[in-house]
């Protein structure tokens, strides 16, 4: 479907496949009742790939310099500059990941972002949802944690912060350190009525 794009790279590639793909609506009648899941389902794969191929072109432009040599501030406003339908939001999103996906200490979310495997607001939030609690990790404990969010978030997985962080401290938490926290939380819940002098409470 798309030999004759190979010579034209990846824009050509994706400008086959967009063109391929605007014509499928008119094509839906053609797949029986039972084909209608395998196809939001494909769907739904295809849009977590291109997502992280984004943040792999924003690594890619930022390390060969194609960013600070544009007449863009960042990178994010040089992403948005080439992306009429990117919401500034997912912009900043995609260039903090590509950013924290550099780090050594993230390689394993760093994979699943490269393999295509997980959306980059759900890394995002895996990674915010570390940064609530690696600081009650036992030493060592933060690429264990890591993962299970990682995987977490492949399987779509998304609780509440504090549910998550709650999980990641029964898992790999220092001693006690969920303990600590039901206290502190236990000293936050409670409520002091104060007369004050002009008869209020």
């Amino acid at each position: 479907m798309f030999e004759n794009t190979v010579s034209e790279g990846p824009a050509g590639f994706l400008a086959a496949a967009t063109e391929q793909l605007a014509t499928l609506p008119s094509e839906l009648w053609r797949t029986g009742n039972d084909g209608f899941a395998d196809i939001a389902a494909a769907m739904d794969a295809l849009a977590v790939q291109l997502d992280c191929a984004r943040v792999g072109l924003v690594q890619e432009a930022q390390s060969r310099g194609v960013v600070s040599e544009s007449h863009s501030a960042s990178s994010t406003d040089w992403l948005l500059a080439h992306s009429d339908h990117l919401e500034p939001a997912d912009a900043a999103r995609t260039v903090d990941l590509a950013r924290l996906c550099g780090l050594p200490k993230n390689q394993v979310i760093a994979a699943a972002v490269a393999g295509g495997t997980l959306t980059v607001r759900k890394a995002m939030t895996a990674l915010r949802q570390l940064g609530q609690v690696e600081h009650d990790l036992a030493p060592g404990k933060r690429e264990e944690a890591l993962a299970s969010l990682t995987l977490m978030a492949q399987t779509g997985y998304d609780p509440p912060v504090a549910a998550v962080g709650r999980h990641l401290m029964s898992l790999v938490g220092a001693d006690r350190s969920l303990e600590r926290n039901e206290t502190a939380l236990r000293s936050l819940s409670s409520l002091k009525l104060c007369p004050l002098a002009n008869g209020m409470v």
